[in-house]
């Protein structure tokens, strides 16, 4: 047994640890700082907040390097769309304070439950971080929800035109033969009609469905996590709930291979860390900006590594800069009550990994036992 756990031990270190550099494209990286600059640069010129453009801009590039070659502007646009919808749903609810907790619980529930759709999944991931963020916001009106939806909306329209000036890499490389033939295969297989996909859904309305199961203990960690943040009037309620979904969701479909949930939250804390050192120290607004830039380049770049932990560093320092660069208190924040959260937010994501995964791996482990008695 202490073989195992050591060589257990050995793997999530050299899984931690370990990038495969070969696969940083740092063309892409280039490319998506190139992309977002001009909409910095426009809102220092109007002396405009456009940091929710610049994270629609940055998710909706990051669903442009993941998805396979093909047509690409009903996608976006599409994608643009959902993201402004999703935003300025998580707004409207935070308005009604009594429907926050089961609306939170519903919408997360919805999200995650449509991974029914492997192919919907990173445009949801996304989508859920701006329901979240926007759910937790403070003093919401109808004016401001207009307003930023539309920031959204443009910031992520923006990457259509710019992004066909500044081709993704996967359009620049020369196609192989082996590359040929995957993609004539992905073309020739059948999609699902409407009658499937809602076959597909409905099938899997159970509690017997993993989707189904996956859902609602993401749906109650998320509610669980408010709860405490309203108890303990924790400041910062949007950097734990950030936490628990940025941990568990993609690591849902295999949350048996429980490293990969502690390197998420190992890669989270660091992001964290880092993100409280910018925010708390620094005041230049252009240095704030460039250090977004470079770290929405990088995190763009490194998708494709496959290291949860490195990849989850650079988008956790994304997520929460553009969090808090637009609040104007954000310094009178200490940077503790943000820690507290991210603290918080990780032991409920082990919890809820503990309770999905081993608990019921002991059952049947004991059940088995009994068997051969």
């Amino acid at each position: 047994m202490s073989k195992s756990k050591s060589s257990g031990g050995s793997v999530f270190r050299h899984d931690l640890f370990t990038v495969d550099f070969s696969k940083v494209d740092k063309y892409t990286g280039v490319r998506a700082a190139t992309i977002l600059v001009p909409i910095i640069v426009l809102g220092f010129i109007t002396r405009h907040d456009t940091a929710l453009a610049i994270m629609a801009a940055g998710f909706v590039l990051a669903i442009d390097e993941m998805r396979p070659p093909g047509p690409r502007t009903l996608l976006l646009l599409l994608v643009s769309v959902i993201y402004t919808a999703f935003f300025a749903l998580g707004m409207i609810i935070s308005m009604v304070d009594y429907l926050v907790v089961p609306l939170l619980a519903l919408g997360v529930f919805f999200i995650v439950y449509l991974r029914v759709f492997p192919k919907a999944f990173s445009v949801l991931f996304f989508a859920g971080i701006f329901f979240i963020l926007e759910l937790t916001t403070h003093n919401a009106t109808l004016t401001r929800t207009g307003v930023e939806s539309l920031q959204i909306l443009i910031g992520g329209l923006w990457v259509i035109p710019a992004g066909a000036i500044f081709p993704s890499h996967k359009y620049l490389k020369r196609q192989t033969a082996d590359q040929s033939v995957h993609e004539r295969q992905q073309q020739s297989r059948a999609k699902l009609t409407r009658q499937d996909s809602f076959k597909l859904f409905t099938s899997n309305l159970s509690i017997h469905s993993q989707y189904f199961q996956n859902a609602l203990a993401l749906a109650i960690t998320i509610v669980i996590g408010l709860l405490i943040a309203q108890w303990l009037k924790l400041k910062e309620p949007a950097w734990l709930l950030i936490t628990i979904w940025a941990v568990l969701v993609p690591a849902f479909p295999d949350i048996s291979l429980a490293f990969r949930v502690g390197r998420r939250i190992i890669g989270t804390f660091i992001g964290a860390i880092i993100a409280i050192v910018i925010i708390h120290y620094i005041d230049n607004q252009v240095l704030l900006a460039v250090l977004l830039v470079v770290a929405i380049g990088i995190y763009v770049s490194v998708i494709n590594t496959r290291n949860y932990a490195f990849t989850l560093i650079f988008m956790t320092v994304v997520i929460l800069l553009l969090r808090d660069i637009p609040d104007p208190s954000r310094n009178l924040i200490l940077p503790i009550t943000r820690f507290e959260n991210i603290v918080i937010g990780s032991l409920l994501s082990l919890l809820t990994a503990f309770i999905i995964w081993i608990v019921p791996k002991i059952g049947k482990g004991a059940k088995l036992e009994k068997s051969k008695q």
